[in-house]
């Protein structure tokens, strides 16, 4: 945003990004918070009036395609992570990266060169820290908490390890090897989703002939073929209760706690950003820790990456807020 602003007017200059039209011709355009920056505002002093007229200033219009704008990676229609251009990294040779269908990819003025192997490991590390160097970068108008000393953001681990073997595969899972496009369920019949009213059960029932006959009776005899379903707190713990686990305390946070997280699946020469779930907030009936707010995290499969004519979802992680 730019303008000129005084005390009784304000002109306000609005650019969608390129990922914003992108998003805007996929009908998936979507405004959900709004954040303030003084970082292009000229501060100049005056000794008459205590500031510099700024309508005498050259005035510029807010620009529209920084890579700096990218604080997380988007995806396309497919589920694969884009970006034009990954600010603040480059490749061996300088040329700067892009993000093509999940591949890192260099563009060169003669061809594309997709990156693989260490080289293609090691710029991963640094595009996911471009997430908290751009978010920097933004330089955001915020409130210091005055009641902390300390204002930084600190937690007790920086990575967690989870060890996968056949043995204790095999004390929480009934099915170690399973097929995508074999045993895996449509995302309409994930017990991960079936505390939304979208994906439950709703065989069709006819109209209500009396008062006594509240629902209707079945137009017909439906098989459920979902699984079991997730809908309470008691449900959800006997889910986990068998696989293993790793806590991470805030020992330095604001009080309002407000956090963004974003995961990524970066094995092989490809990223892949995961998807989230949010399973809601229970009450815990702990007094020093009353509510828990749970979230799903895995890959979604759509139906052009796999057999299925609908999309399967494959739930890798849960995480607990409390």
């Amino acid at each position: 945003m730019a303008g000129l602003l005084d005390s009784k007017k304000r002109f306000v200059d609005t650019v969608i990004t390129a990922e914003g039209r992108r998003q805007l011709a996929a009908g998936g355009f979507q405004i959900r918070f709004v954040t303030f920056t003084d970082k292009d505002v000229f501060y100049g002093k005056d000794t008459a009036s205590g500031s510099i007229d700024q309508s005498e200033l050259i005035q510029l219009e807010a620009p529209s395609m920084l890579p700096s704008d990218v604080i997380t990676l988007e995806t396309n229609l497919f589920g694969n992570a884009i970006a034009d251009v990954v600010s603040g990294v480059s490749s061996s040779n300088g040329e700067p990266l892009s993000v093509l269908d999940g591949k890192l990819v260099q563009f060169t003025s003669a061809s594309k060169n997709v990156i693989t192997g260490s080289e293609y490991q090691s710029l991963m590390k640094e595009i996911i820290n471009s997430s908290l160097t751009n978010f920097k970068s933004l330089e955001t108008i915020a409130t210091l908490d005055p009641f902390l000393d300390d204002q930084n953001f600190r937690i007790t681990a920086n990575s967690l390890d989870f060890e996968i073997r056949n043995d204790n595969i095999d004390s929480f899972c009934s099915l170690p090897e399973a097929e995508i496009d074999r045993d895996a369920e449509s995302i309409d019949q994930d017990r991960h989703l079936s505390h939304l009213d979208n994906y439950k059960y709703l065989p069709p029932r006819n109209k209500p002939r009396s008062r006594k006959d509240e629902v209707g009776s079945l137009l017909a005899i439906y098989p459920n073929n979902s699984q079991a379903d997730i809908t309470t707190l008691e449900d959800y713990e006997n889910e986990v209760k068998f696989l293993p686990r790793r806590d991470i305390h805030f020992t330095n946070t604001s009080i309002g706690n407000n956090l963004v997280c974003q995961m990524y699946d970066t094995s092989g020469d490809f990223i892949t950003p995961l998807k989230a779930i949010d399973f809601g907030e229970f009450a815990t009936g702990d007094p020093e820790r009353p509510t828990k707010r749970v979230y799903f995290v895995g890959k979604l499969f759509s139906p052009a990456t796999n057999n299925n004519k609908t999309a399967v979802y494959v739930n890798m992680f849960t995480l607990e807020f409390d």
